[in-house]
């Protein structure tokens, strides 16, 4: 038989495999935004940007609005790091674009896009592949413009491999060592937000849970 054609994809689903959707209270309010966030010509262009940051293993993304640029910053395992993501094919990620993307983001999270100066807080749901990530989003004016934070928590629990970690080779290889070595005593320490929960589980899939002891404290 004739094999069915695929659906031509519509213009909102070109792009990284990044799906955002409304999670407000009311259905219709929700599919009202979505549609409208969708129809933006810069929608592709916000979920590169969240692509990029959760291939990165962000945690938070950080938009600086100042009177003519928009500085981006991803907090990766505790730390703030400065981002140049690609957001777009030709046009550099320059202050149109950026509050164009803005808009996209408060019309997903159900805050008035035309308020630049209170303080203003929503959320929605990010998926990327198989992960899920309740999406908190959160925008202050400032004195030189606004910043906007968006935060990712995990829904799906998928447990991170050491080697997927962001380990250093070397550094992978000796804690490996350590590990098989039937003596040693291995500690995991961190703080708050650190990764330590990251790096304690992949520890616990690397080895053979039934021939070590383990203490948590």
């Amino acid at each position: 038989g004739k094999q069915k054609e695929k659906a031509p994809q519509m213009p909102w689903e070109l792009g990284p495999p990044v799906d955002l959707t409304a999670v407000g209270p009311n259905s219709a309010t929700n599919q009202a935004a979505q549609i409208e966030a969708q129809q933006s010509p810069v929608y592709i262009s916000v979920k590169m940007l969240i692509a990029d940051a959760l291939q990165a293993r962000a945690e938070k993304i950080r938009l600086e609005y100042t009177a003519d640029a928009v500085g981006v910053r991803y907090m990766i395992d505790g730390v703030w790091i400065p981002a140049n993501p690609k957001v777009h094919e030709k046009e550099p990620f320059n202050r149109a674009l950026g509050d164009a993307m803005l808009l996209v983001l408060k019309r997903l999270a159900q805050v008035n896009p035309q308020d630049r100066r209170s303080q203003q807080k929503g959320k929605f749901q990010t998926g990327l592949v198989k992960d899920k990530y309740n999406t908190l989003f959160v925008s202050q004016g400032t004195p030189t413009g606004e910043v906007a934070m968006l935060t990712f928590l995990l829904i799906t629990k998928t447990t991170r491999l050491f080697d997927e970690l962001g380990m250093r080779e070397k550094m992978l290889e000796r804690l490996r060592e350590y590990l098989r070595e039937p003596q040693a005593i291995v500690v995991f320490t961190a703080l708050p937000g650190d990764g330590l929960s990251a790096s304690w589980l992949g520890m616990l899939k690397a080895i053979d849970r039934l021939m070590r002891d383990f203490v948590s404290i």
